[in-house]
């Protein structure tokens, strides 16, 4: 039995010193693992950190910056929540921490959201220089490693020398200059980007988020950015919103925001993310304003942009009407509303990208107006008040006044009673008739 025990000690022993050798043989190679290796523990590092660290190794490569340079911006959708076949990729994000330097908390790193089934990719911008480099991550050969470390056969240091050619489907560097961009001669010129998805379709997000980074950007807006994915003029009248409510209308220890998207848009998203007013708290309901709906509100109401009761745990409830002035937005930017929709050309994004930014130079006030404050009275719970006033049939812009109820006409038809009497008598006509003819 001794024998045995120390036979299995010995192997165990064996193994641990292979594995220590295996490691230190890692370090000697790639010495900026150490951050890394330290964070995570010699045992715990895997293929998905080293994705991440690659990344990072490869932009710094090619932009020249070293970690922990506060002018550079690292976005991804790792793990918010783009898979890799059944491999979640979070721990991405452990290589871009440790090897780049790049945080939440220091505001250098956006998890932009993306779904389950998009690729995995990274940018990186140098806002010092507007350069930008893209990686793509080519998610069938990254599966065939996850699946070998999922068995346990996974070898790091061969992961390591991995061609970065064969690792990422994509690696493209542009610049993306927010000064040029916003000019509608650089817009033109870069617009072929977007045709040739030279960011793998991300070009929106990547240029409109980093271009507001780097005229500096609040948490708020950056966490409501990585919701929505990108920045828009929606998404800003979202965060100009909440920041007036904030200022105007702040709630006490026992208040709550229950926001009406009446109509809802891009604002939502933000509204969300600012007040914690979310679809599944019940904190949000959404009801569109169809076309022959809203050519019927009156003027001052066209610019409506949704209805926020403020709501005491007592559920004493009061409605602030808001309103958003496009028309002054468009001004101020030099823009055109069917810029917006000139999907045909560089004008939808350019409009966007130049709306963003301008913006950001302006107070909530300068856009944001009360439409009309009412006192709701004891509505009992978010529950009740959502019952009453946002449920399938209901009409908030009726019962606040803001439209007058439209009754449809409805058309008479025999009823089924009216229909069997006539059926009778009928019956009794042919009854008579048959009768007399015999």
């Amino acid at each position: 039995m001794h024998r045995w025990i120390c036979l299995f000690a010995g192997v165990l022993m064996l193994a641990t010193c292979a594995s220590a050798l295996a490691q230190t043989d890692l370090l000697e190679t790639h010495p900026d693992l150490e951050p890394l290796v330290d964070f995570l523990g010699e045992s715990e590092l895997s293929i998905m950190d080293l994705v991440g660290y690659r990344a990072v190794k490869e932009a710094m490569k090619e932009l020249n910056f070293s970690k922990g340079d506060p002018g550079i911006l690292a976005l991804t959708d790792a793990g918010y929540v783009a898979n890799i076949g059944n491999h979640s990729t979070e721990r991405a994000l452990n290589g871009l921490m440790m090897t780049g330097g790049f945080s939440s908390g220091k505001g250098n790193l956006v998890n932009v959201h993306r779904a389950y089934n998009k690729p995995l990719w990274f940018a990186f911008f140098d806002k010092d220089t507007g350069d930008c480099i893209y990686l793509e991550v080519n998610g069938s050969y990254l599966e065939e490693w996850l699946e070998k470390e999922s068995e346990g056969v996974a070898n790091l240091s061969a992961f390591l020398e991995v061609d970065p050619d064969i690792l990422f489907s994509k690696i493209s560097r542009e610049n993306i200059d927010p000064d040029e961009l916003i000019t509608r001669e650089g817009a033109e010129a870069w617009h072929h980007n977007f045709e040739e998805k030279t960011f793998g379709g991300n070009e929106f997000s990547i240029i409109t988020i980093s271009a507001v980074w780097s005229r500096g950007m609040s948490n708020e807006l950056l966490r409501s950015a990585e919701l929505h994915n990108h920045i828009c003029p929606g998404l800003t009248s979202g965060y100009l919103i909440a920041e007036y409510l904030k200022r105007h209308y702040p709630l006490k220890d026992d208040e709550k925001w229950v926001v009406w998207a009446v109509p809802p848009w891009c604002k939502d998203d933000a509204l969300q993310q600012i007040l914690d007013a979310t679809v599944g708290k019940r904190c949000m309901a959404v009801m569109y304003i169809p076309k022959n709906i809203s050519d019927k509100l009156p003027e001052s109401y066209k610019d409506i942009a949704g209805i926020y009761v403020k709501l005491d745990k007592d559920g004493n409830a009061r409605a602030i009407v808001l309103g958003f002035n496009w028309s002054k937005v468009c001004s101020d930017c030099n823009i055109s509303r069917k810029d917006f929709r000139d999907f045909k050309s560089y004008k939808w994004w350019w409009a966007r990208l130049r709306a963003d930014l301008i913006l950001m130079e302006h107070e909530p006030e300068d856009y944001i107006s009360v439409l009309m404050e009412k006192d709701l009275g004891n509505q009992g719970s978010v529950k009740m008040l959502n019952a009453r006033w946002m449920a399938v049939g209901a009409n908030p812009l009726v019962e606040l006044g803001i439209l007058e109820e439209t009754k449809t006409p409805v058309k008479k038809t025999p009823s089924t009673i009216s229909i069997a009497v006539i059926a009778i008598i009928l019956t009794a006509i042919l009854l008579y008739i048959a009768r007399r003819k015999h």
